[in-house]
């Protein structure tokens, strides 16, 4: 708990309408003064794992709540930043930590030994350099993340070291920004449906089905290559190669199909509304899909 003079405390929920404060932990822990400010916290057991901003990772075992002992810290890091929010896997003894800043990567940080914390992996969503991470969270073999301008990220953890890319919808329409948090604020996979919550600053809130890879994925593989300009577009858009007789899809936002035909050099997206497309193009068995940004 965070939020006026008192910094991080432990209730009792024993009474769940009337809590019992049982430690303030800043006042009352001799060794808090080396985590200060925790941001967030994720709490399995007795075990919690104190997001603490700039300060990095401290593990606390509270089994003893009269004296608690801090059982790990990671406070050097690859890309550290300001260590905003994590999730410890429910069956392997993996930590997700999202730094929330501008084009810092999500760590994967193996914590089968709390002496020697070892980050394994860093994942993004390798969008734009002023892409952020916000909120993660690790369910069904798949660890699901809140990007601010990106949308909702979901990555396979079948190997729990290294994550791989296995979904994603850009539920926002905002431009990338440094120094603005727009967007993709929160995601929730806990639904006995199986459904998966977004919610969003800007566009709302966005339920999405159990297998959430999008519509349209684009080639990332080729990123640096083809490409769609102006973006944001106004009126035309047009294309950094010459291309002739291949056919387009532009998806909205929804996955629905809003325009389709065959190319020429540019395409008019005049009447289209503001929001974020997706243009698939296809040549025979090739096909590259790109974003863009109606004003």
């Amino acid at each position: 708990m965070c939020g006026g003079s008192m910094q991080f405390a432990v209730y009792s929920l024993a009474n769940p309408i009337a809590p019992t404060l049982l430690l303030d932990c800043p006042n009352q822990v001799s060794f808090w003064s080396s985590i200060g400010y925790v941001h967030d916290v994720y709490v399995r057991n007795d075990t919690a794992y104190c997001n603490a901003a700039t300060n990095g990772l401290f593990v606390v075992d509270f089994s003893n709540i009269a004296e608690p002992q801090m059982i790990g810290s990671l406070s050097t890091y690859v890309q550290s930043g300001y260590n905003h929010s994590g999730w410890l896997m429910a069956d392997a003894p993996f930590y997700a930590l999202a730094d929330e800043n501008h084009g810092k990567d999500i760590k994967i940080i193996d914590v089968s030994d709390m002496d020697n914390l070892v980050v394994t992996d860093t994942i993004s969503s390798d969008v734009n350099v002023n892409s952020i991470p916000h909120n993660l969270i690790y369910n069904g073999g798949f660890l699901y993340v809140s990007y601010y301008f990106d949308g909702v990220y979901m990555f396979d953890c079948s190997n729990p070291a290294k994550p791989t890319l296995a979904g994603f919808y850009d539920t926002s329409t905002e431009i990338h920004q440094g120094g603005f948090y727009r967007g993709c604020w929160g995601v929730y996979p806990f639904l006995p449906s199986g459904h998966i919550l977004a919610s969003d600053m800007q566009t709302g809130l966005w339920v999405f089905g159990s297998n959430m890879i999008s519509s349209v994925e684009e080639d990332r593989a080729d990123a640096s290559g083809f490409s769609v300009y102006p973006n944001p577009v106004s009126d035309r858009l047009f294309f950094s190669e010459k291309l002739t007789n291949v056919s387009y899809s532009i998806f909205d936002m929804t996955g629905k199909v809003v325009s389709n035909g065959t190319l020429s050099n540019s395409i008019d997206v005049s009447g289209f509304p503001s929001g974020l497309f997706t243009i698939l193009i296809q040549d025979g068995e090739n096909e590259v899909a790109r974003r863009f940004i109606k004003l």
